[in-house]
C-alpha cells in the first residue's frame, strides 16, 4: 500500500507466524529489484537505514564463496524455505579505474513442494546463486 509503484507483483495472503513458517505469501523478482533501486536512489522513507542494514557483513550467497572482489560492499538479504532459495542484493563494485559500478542481483529459486532433504538441497541452491553472481560479476568486470 505504501508503495505500489515498487511492489506491483507482491502478494501477502498471510501474516507470518513466529517460527515463519509460512509458504504462501510471494512477491516477484521485479519487485525485489524495483526495491533496490528506490533503497540505492533514497526513493523509500527509510532508504539509509535499510542500506546500512543490508550491508552488515553476513555470510550470503552473493559475495560468500564467490570471485567478487573482498572490497566489495554487498546490500543484501537471503531468504530460504524449505521450497524456496533466494538472494537479492546491491553489488557495489569498484572498477580497476576507481569507478563505481554498482548493480543489482535477485535470484530466486523455488520448489513446488516441500524439500525431503532440506540440508543438502539448500546447500546445492546456494552454490547455483553463487555460480550466477559469479557470472554476472564476471560480464560487468569484462
Amino acid at each position: 500500500k505504501q508503495a505500489p509503484q515498487i511492489f506491483r507483483d507482491i502478494h501477502i495472503v498471510e501474516t507470518i507466524p513466529s517460527g515463519g513458517k509460512t509458504y504462501r505469501n510471494c512477491a516477484s523478482a521485479d519487485d525485489y529489484t524495483r526495491f533496490l533501486h528506490a533503497i540505492w536512489f533514497d526513493r523509500l522513507p527509510g532508504a539509509e537505514l535499510m542500506k546500512k542494514l543490508m550491508g552488515i557483513p553476513k555470510h550470503n550467497r552473493i559475495s560468500v564463496g564467490t570471485h567478487l572482489p573482498k572490497n566489495t560492499t554487498v546490500y543484501d538479504k537471503t531468504g530460504s524455505t524449505a521450497m524456496l532459495c533466494g538472494d537479492f542484493g546491491i553489488i557495489d563494485y569498484h572498477g580497476p579505474d576507481g569507478a563505481a559500478r554498482p548493480y543489482t542481483f535477485t535470484c530466486i529459486i523455488e520448489k513446488r513442494h516441500k524439500a525431503k532433504r532440506y540440508p543438502s538441497w539448500i546447500s546445492a541452491r546456494s552454490d547455483v546463486i553463487r555460480d550466477l553472481s559469479d557470472l554476472v560479476y564476471m560480464q560487468r568486470a569484462a
